[in-house]
């Protein structure tokens, strides 16, 4: 941030779990302040969550002014997805094998994420097979994907989560599709 040279500044970090910590520093010759957020002496990295912060400035007359806001910290973001039920058509539910020529996929993402589908395989005449498209993502954070054109073969399917903070998850599953 930003004060008058050689202020006192005081930020209180604080959720509604019962964090609560005070972190000060003066502000430097050029007008601004910064300090490093975590937990302790030891400024261990602070955990997903939201927080709360106040910031309080006095300088050396003793005027004091403060602002308030929250931060939010997001680290991960989760990913889950499979061959769906009605494209399953194996002896065997669960046995990710199909009988369809555009199997579908689908799954839970966080909410406002952009989901990526990879399917890549081998055909049962031996052509490599490497596709890659958006999936669609709802606004509850549920994916679906339909592929393209599949020729009987063995595949795999990845999906690539990325959140609105950067943060990515994969996850990968293996299909047969036998028509």
């Amino acid at each position: 941030g930003s004060a008058e040279v050689s202020a006192k500044i005081t930020v209180t970090l604080f959720s509604s779990v019962g964090f609560n910590q005070e972190y000060i520093t003066k502000v430097s010759e050029d007008g601004t302040w910064s300090v490093f957020l975590g937990i302790g002496d030891e400024l261990t990295p602070l955990p997903q969550g939201t927080y709360f912060y106040r910031v309080d400035s006095i300088d050396l007359a003793g005027n004091a002014t403060f602002t308030v806001g929250n931060l939010t910290i997001d680290t991960e973001t989760i990913l889950s997805g499979s061959l769906d039920a009605s494209s399953d058509s194996g002896l065997e539910q669960g046995d990710k094998i199909t009988n369809e020529k555009t199997p579908s996929f689908s799954g839970m993402t966080e909410a406002g994420a952009n989901v990526s589908v990879t399917i890549s395989g081998t055909t049962i005449n031996g052509l490599a097979v490497n596709i890659t498209s958006a999936a669609i993502v709802q606004t509850n954070g549920s994916w679906s994907y339909t592929s393209k054109t599949l020729a009987d073969g063995n595949y795999s399917m990845t999906a690539v989560a990325t959140d609105i903070a950067g943060n990515r998850e994969i996850i990968t599953e293996e299909f047969v599709v036998d028509t």
